[in-house]
């Protein structure tokens, strides 16, 4: 294995990505898959999953798939309202109706945040991606859930936190 390797010469009925994601299959440790939105690529991915060697590997870290900061919780402080948006851009119907409720109840509490602000956080967080999974996700992170291998971030730091679950 130390010596120079030749390029990776795949037929065309194998894509080259699919030989290149199993190798590291085989010689990774841990697989931390983690989730933001319901675009890219990462359901390819996460279809393997239920391979047994991928799955006793394989940890999940889902955003904003449970909600943290609801109630009092989420006007503690600047940080905790602007998160508290993040998990609004993922579960609430009208959007500008919480974000509206949510800056009131942030000013009820010395906070000063607008709509303008949240709205602003969101695009800088979320860009122009649609924060939402699908029902096949979300089905894949209930079974997580029952294996203790699936765990919810809203914030980097949470992320930085939960990702100590990976061995």
């Amino acid at each position: 294995m130390l010596a120079t390797q030749p390029t990776l010469d795949v037929s065309a009925s194998i894509p080259a990505l699919k030989v290149k994601f199993y190798v590291h299959v085989l010689y990774a440790d841990a697989i931390p898959l983690i989730f933001e939105h319901n675009t890219g690529g990462a359901l390819a991915e996460f279809g393997r999953a239920d391979i047994p060697l991928v799955l006793e590997k394989t940890h999940l870290f889902p955003r904003a798939h449970t909600e943290q900061y609801d109630g009092e919780a989420a006007v503690a402080s600047p940080a905790a309202v602007r998160a508290r948006a993040v998990e609004l851009a993922y579960h609430a119907a009208d959007l500008n109706a919480a974000l509206a409720d949510l800056a009131d109840r942030a000013a009820a509490n010395d906070i000063d945040l607008s709509v303008d602000d949240l709205e602003q956080h969101l695009a800088d967080e979320l860009g122009v991606r649609d924060p939402s999974y699908s029902g096949v996700l979300t089905d894949g992170f209930v079974h997580f859930e029952e294996l203790d291998r699936c765990f919810s971030w809203t914030t980097t730091d949470q992320l930085r936190a939960v990702l100590q679950h990976v061995p």
